[in-house]
């Protein structure tokens, strides 16, 4: 199952998976899928109980969680590419020990630096997606792997993130603030 979307650079949902959990993406494809076909024609919205706000919501939080879907995943995979193409151009990203990054060209040149030094493999729980008009935020634990190359021994990082996402004009939600703290490192 593909799953295509108006951005440029969309993939297909089985490649996005690695190590992510596969009916989940698949799940938020066919939201995505049914909530963009019923805003461009809602003729085909054939269910007269559902409360609109509600199902505007879900939708939203589907989407949301499909941008962080994505965004670990191309981490996984050193997609410094796809995860530009999951920001806003003023994002903002401040990590432990680590001037704070602004602006895509700065995160680019932060990842592509990471990227050429080491690899990684991440596991994620989205703890909450709350969606507020224009913005939304979303809390993340994550558990990762940074494997050195060249054979250095690995480290392991336990963290939390708050994410603020930005809706586009076009209705995709974009990261633009993150913000992490390490609870364990080894």
């Amino acid at each position: 199952m593909y799953w295509k979307t108006d951005r440029p650079g969309a993939v297909a949902a089985t490649h996005l998976v690695g190590a992510v959990n596969r009916p989940l993406l698949a799940e938020a494809a066919a939201c995505l899928a049914w909530c963009r076909m019923t805003a461009t024609d809602p003729s085909r919205l054939f269910v007269d109980s559902l409360d609109m706000d509600e199902a505007d919501a879900n939708c939203d939080v589907t989407a949301i969680r499909s941008v962080i879907a994505s965004w670990y995943c191309a981490m996984q995979e050193g997609g410094v590419a796809e995860l530009l193409s999951l920001v806003t151009p003023d994002v903002i990203v401040k990590a432990p020990d680590s001037p704070t990054i602004e602006g895509k060209a700065a995160l680019e040149q932060s990842l592509s630096a990471f990227f050429e030094t080491n690899s990684e493999t991440v596991d994620y729980v989205v703890a909450e997606v709350e969606v507020h008009g224009q913005l939304a935020f979303a809390r993340i634990s994550e558990s990762a792997t940074i494997l050195p190359r060249g054979g250095v021994k690995a480290s392991f990082i336990t963290g939390i993130h708050l994410t603020v996402l930005r809706r586009q004009p076009d209705g995709d939600w974009l990261i633009a603030r993150d913000i992490s703290s390490l609870v364990d490192h080894a």
